[in-house]
């Protein structure tokens, strides 16, 4: 009978609990609390940059989750570019609303 009390309140422990953390929101793209990085944007990065390994972040702007579902988020870093020079890139990059990049575009620098 106690085993029997103590497997009922913990699956209504544990169901609650799963209930509960699928009613909360969820955002797919949002700031890293430690340096303020996105993953996603970072993976694209490196996966379509020049010189992967030159990548170098200096600053994180906040993401910003549009009307549309979208979300938008600026960031700052260095790299190599095509001659293999470091340049200093400012670009807002677009996400879907799955969190994919879908576009980016250059700051007047």
């Amino acid at each position: 009978m106690g085993i029997f009390a103590i497997f009922i309140v913990a699956f209504v422990f544990f169901d609650n609990n799963r209930r509960g953390a699928i009613n909360r929101p969820n955002p797919k793209v949002y700031n890293n609390t430690r340096d303020n990085s996105v993953f996603q944007v970072e993976n694209y990065i490196k996966k379509y940059s020049n010189d992967p390994d030159s990548y170098e972040s200096i600053e994180w702007y906040k993401v910003v989750n549009n009307t549309d579902g979208t979300f938008s988020v600026r960031h700052i870093y260095r790299g190599r570019n095509v001659f293999g020079a470091y340049h200093v890139f400012d670009h807002v990059f677009y996400l879907d609303q799955n969190g994919q990049v879908v576009d980016y575009e250059s700051m007047a620098r």
